[in-house]
């Protein structure tokens, strides 16, 4: 879990890495079959996907928040699944 916005569906200081950096993780990803990322909260969840990897961005879990939930792993066989859950 990490605090990056690897998708960047907005820009932020504080959590878009530079592109170099974000090309030497994802090509780690790739050779050691990473199929799933999670980041912490971006304060709006996101789903993207590149190659075989899912890359989740959380979004704040506060109550003054209109859009917050919180994301729930379920292990199917050899799979996880994931759905955000809306409070």
């Amino acid at each position: 879990m990490t605090h990056s916005n690897f998708s960047r569906i907005h820009h932020t200081a504080s959590t878009s890495p530079l592109t170099e950096e974000l090309l030497e993780v994802m090509d780690l990803f790739t050779e050691y079959n990473v199929n799933l990322v999670i980041t912490r909260h971006d304060h709006r969840n996101n789903v993207s996907y590149l190659g075989n990897t899912d890359y989740i961005i959380l979004d704040a879990v506060r109550d003054d928040e209109k859009q917050t939930s919180y994301l729930l792993l379920q292990k199917d066989g050899s799979n996880l699944k994931y759905d955000f859950i809306k409070f």
